[in-house]
């Protein structure tokens, strides 16, 4: 998201009977500004022209209220806000903004933004939305770093104990008639087998991945007519292998 900085906590007061005109294509750039637009954002209609209409954006609007804005407008409806926006000096100021689809053959072909000074009483509401949103915003975004901390953090065993927890808990507490039924334990155990099974399969197959590496290397050197390799010893086979004699005379 385009950042316009730096920015003041100076307020530009819009008049009363200033109305902000501006006219951009399906990708926001401006085609159309009115001079009263000009004039209270700082910049003339030849800088304005061509250039993105979030040129104007002030950093204090949470990402979430363009996200919804454009939504909206892309589907072919009209939508109205209270938006912040940052003047050429850095100085902001409040309008009540409607942003309207310009159709074309039944195509939006462009989009019309028709914008008035907002009341004291409409400001204070949208403040506290932002206020709202950032905090969330922030929550989550603490949240989702906390936990791609813990994952890097837990070995194996760790990770595998946490995907556990989180099949199990959905079960104990969503399926209380499986337990007054008595039919809780099957799907439990099949799952606890079934996880137990992977996460004995994934420590062996790490335990002893050196060795697999060096069965397959030798593998490829005997088909490509190599006899001639020189094949490590061991001390003792790893566990693994001494199932194979078994195997093979099933």
């Amino acid at each position: 998201m385009r950042k316009n900085l730096p920015v003041t906590s100076q307020e530009i007061e819009v008049p009363t009977n200033a109305v902000l005109i501006s006219r951009t294509d399906t990708k926001g750039k401006i085609s159309y500004v009115s001079q009263d637009f000009a004039d209270i954002s700082g910049f003339s209609e030849k800088e304005m022209m061509g250039e993105s209409h979030n040129l104007i954006r002030h950093p204090a609007v949470p990402p979430e209220v363009f996200r919804e804005m454009w939504q909206t407008i892309k589907e072919g409806n009209p939508w109205n806000g209270i938006i912040k926006n940052r003047a050429k000096s850095g100085d902001y100021y409040w309008v009540d903004a409607t942003i309207t689809p310009v159709m074309k053959e039944g195509i939006v072909s462009g989009y019309m933004s028709v914008r008035k000074k907002a009341t004291q009483k409409q400001i204070k509401r949208t403040e506290i939305l932002f206020e709202e949103l950032w905090n969330t915003k922030s929550f989550f975004g603490k949240l989702k770093s906390g936990v791609r901390t813990l994952f890097k953090k837990l070995g194996l065993s760790g990770k595998i104990v946490l995907y556990v927890l989180f099949v199990f808990i959905p079960l104990l507490f969503s399926n209380f008639k499986w337990i007054r039924d008595g039919l809780f334990f099957l799907p439990v155990f099949g799952i606890a087998c079934g996880t137990i099974g992977m996460f004995f399969l994934i420590r062996t197959i790490l335990n002893y991945q050196k060795e697999i590496r060096e069965i397959i290397s030798i593998q490829r050197e005997i088909v490509s007519g190599n006899f001639l390799i020189e094949i490590p010893e061991k001390k003792e086979a790893p566990k693994y292998l001494k199932f194979i004699p078994a195997f093979a005379h099933l």
